[in-house]
């Protein structure tokens, strides 16, 4: 088994479960006092991605993973009894694997990304879909079908598995069709309105690809409930336009509305599995913090189930072989998780025990639970999973590092917090140089993407990267980000280059006062959303920065949201999400221009390195290429790198290995780490 199995990284003696020791690891692990005198893993060891997405199969005979990206893509099947090896040509030049997963004991199912230029392909002006397709394959007769259950899904930029029982040869996919005019002619794609589409479920046949209607929803449906036994529940559909939630429950052949709520900005609550034939389970609001509630499926009461005094939840999951409820994950910037089934609680113990100081996730595991993935990781340690076969009491390790990583001791992360200007407090991570000692350091203000997201404890590669190339890294989780409360992420809603782009200048005010950026040697570097910051930064207080990197950044809030509509469809939750998020209508054009950058290049000092991917369908390439064009009219110093075939996720090795040689390059002779 070499080709998975690459050492045995530690071995719980079997004394019972959560009794345990471990043994000594076969690699020397250098002290902080020589860390520095080690050789940084180079840029293309930063950009390597190990093998990943590994899953057991129901009944925990064989393993499944993804490894290599696009053309050299393989999944690679494991039976765990004999060592026998299946390879599986996974990828191709333009189709690159993201997941794969168990639909049975026989079927894989391979979830594939694509991207999708409409109209002339020549023209670099037309909007790019992510498509994605799955593809199912059969262990046992070795062959395979993209599942395809109705015609007009190829129109759908993506289908989704939305109950599988593990056991027969059929599972229920989700996805949009257009609605049927006369004649049987369906809209097409990006054609018109996201209200000319209908949500509709088919049971799949695995080994044709085909599949039978099995229920329908609207235009607005957002996702479906599903009972032990494949049968649809529930429904939730979400009116952005008029800001509708409505919950539905199957009554025989017809659907119920069971609640109602006007006036949404947040989804009142999210339905998260049944606890029995007439409960469901729900994260609702209480104040600003999310809890659990039982949901009556009969008369629409809520009770309480779980909460905490301080804590609010973010996420419920559920078995995926019963359908029920079994963790509680906490909102927050480190890893928070109640387990509810109490074998699944021990062994989360065992394990944060046995892997002290660093993040352990329960990934996948068979129906007997005896084997399970376990993902570990830390703000210095790179994600890696193991096989853990709770017999044995012993864990293998699956995903090797790359050598320059095996005993580096990365920089140290710390999660720190500051008072904005008007006092609310800001969350930041910061990673400091190995050798930094007292003296002040080039500083790179690094604001993530989303804006509605955040960084966490774990490895961050970009951070690291530049950490250990001598930079303090600050990441602020501005006002607007998660895992700090509804209130918090809600006070980001209207504030796209106003209170949120000023925790991102506070931070760096922050990091000088306390002795350790040189304001002199500062550059702000983010993609996405961060890209926008980094913008903003680079020509709204042009006089904080030395320099600004954006990635995948937005320029152009007027064109984006143009493009959103062209995408998407105007009544879209994607379109009124950007509307509720940004506070801005398409009329609002003095608005719109003072906080795009685009408009206000003429105010940029330093220089600035510009860089995008040609295949994004998330950010469009031409809002890179617009400021580029911006700032060129200005005469200000600039670089605009297009990445070929790449998309909005730095998804190939080549292009991550280019985005991380090019911005040290670029960072190297403006910042001086050296000194």
């Amino acid at each position: 088994m070499r080709a998975v199995y690459v050492s045995v990284f530690f071995c719980i003696a079997a004394m019972g479960f959560g009794q345990f020791a471990i043994g000594q690891t076969t690699q020397s692990q250098p002290t902080a006092k020589n860390a520095a005198h080690q050789t940084a893993p180079s840029a293309h060891d930063f950009a390597v991605r190990t093998n990943r997405s590994f899953s057991i199969s129901p009944n925990g005979k064989k393993l499944a993973y993804l490894s290599g990206e696009w053309a050299t893509a393989k999944v690679y099947v494991i039976d765990l009894e004999t060592d026998a090896t299946l390879e599986v040509s996974a990828g191709a030049a333009d189709i690159t694997p993201r997941y794969v997963t168990w639909a049975n004991d026989e079927f894989i199912l391979v979830t594939l990304q694509f991207p999708l230029r409409l109209g002339n392909g020549s023209s670099r002006n037309n909007p790019v879909y992510g498509m994605e397709r799955i593809k199912a394959y059969s262990t046992i007769a070795r062959t395979s079908k993209v599942l395809m259950p109705h015609p007009h899904l190829e129109l759908n930029t993506g289908l989704s598995v939305e109950y599988s029982d593990f056991g027969g040869t059929s599972i229920v996919m989700g996805g949009m069709i257009p609605v049927q005019g006369r004649g049987g002619r369906g809209t097409r794609l990006g054609e018109d309105e996201s209200k000319n589409w209908r949500a509709v479920l088919y049971t799949t046949d695995l080994r044709t690809g085909r599949g039978n209607e099995l229920d329908r929803g609207t235009y607005m449906t957002e996702s479906w409930v599903f009972d032990a036994s494949g049968n649809v529940r529930m429904r939730k559909d979400v009116d952005y336009a008029l800001k509708i939630a409505s919950f539905w429950i199957k009554d025989g052949r017809n659907w119920r509305k069971l609640l109602e709520y006007t006036d949404v900005t947040n989804t009142p609550f999210q339905i998260d599995g049944l606890l029995d034939d007439n409960t469901a389970l729900v994260l609702d609001y209480d104040g600003n913090k999310r809890v659990a509630k039982k949901l009556n499926l009969t008369t629409g009461a809520l009770t309480p189930a779980y909460s905490d005094d301080t804590r609010s939840i973010s996420a419920v999951r559920a078995d995926p072989f019963t359908k029920v409820p079994i963790a509680l994950f906490y909102e927050g910037l480190t890893l928070q998780i109640r387990w509810l089934d109490p074998e699944l609680a021990r062994l989360q113990d065992t394990l944060n025990r046995a892997f002290p100081n660093k993040h352990v996730y329960l990934a996948s595991w068979s129906r007997d639970k005896k084997r399970i993935i376990v993902g570990v990781e830390s703000a210095s340690h790179q994600y890696q999973s193991y096989l853990f076969d709770t017999t044995s009491m012993e864990a293998q390790l699956l995903s090797e590092l790359e050598p320059s990583f095996e005993g580096f001791v990365f920089p140290a992360k710390e999660l720190l917090k500051f008072n904005a200007r008007d006092g609310l407090e800001i969350p930041v991570f910061v990673t400091k140089p190995t050798n930094a000692g007292t003296r002040r350091m080039p500083t790179i203000i690094m604001p993530h993407g989303g804006p509605e997201s955040q960084d966490d404890a774990g490895f961050d590669y970009i951070a690291q990267f530049l950490a250990t190339r001598g930079y303090l890294v600050i990441q602020p989780q501005f006002r607007g980000s998660t895992g700090n409360g509804l209130a918090f992420a809600n006070a980001g809603r209207g504030e796209w280059g106003g209170k949120m782009q000023n925790d991102v200048s506070e931070s760096l005010k922050w990091a000088v006062d306390q002795g350790w950026a040189d304001s002199s040697r500062v550059c702000i570097v983010g993609a996405s959303y961060g890209g926008y910051a980094a913008l903003a930064g680079a020509t709204m207080t042009p006089e904080l920065y030395a320099c600004a990197i954006s990635f995948a950044g937005v320029s152009d809030l007027a064109l984006m949201r143009m493009r959103l509509e062209q995408m998407q469809g105007r009544s879209s939750g994607t379109v009124s999400y950007w509307h509720e998020h940004t506070g801005l209508t398409r009329f609002d054009t003095a608005r719109i221009r003072a906080i795009s950058p685009v408009h206000l290049a003429a105010n940029v000092r330093a220089p600035i390195l510009l860089m995008h991917g040609k295949d994004d369908s998330v950010v469009p390439f031409e809002q890179s290429r617009t400021m580029a064009n911006a700032l060129r009219a200005a005469g200000k110093t600039y670089q605009f790198i297009e990445l070929e075939g790449e998309d909005h996720h730095l998804s190939k090795q080549e292009t991550r290995e280019r985005f991380l040689v090019e911005m040290e390059r670029f960072l190297a002779p403006i910042l001086r780490p050296e000194q």
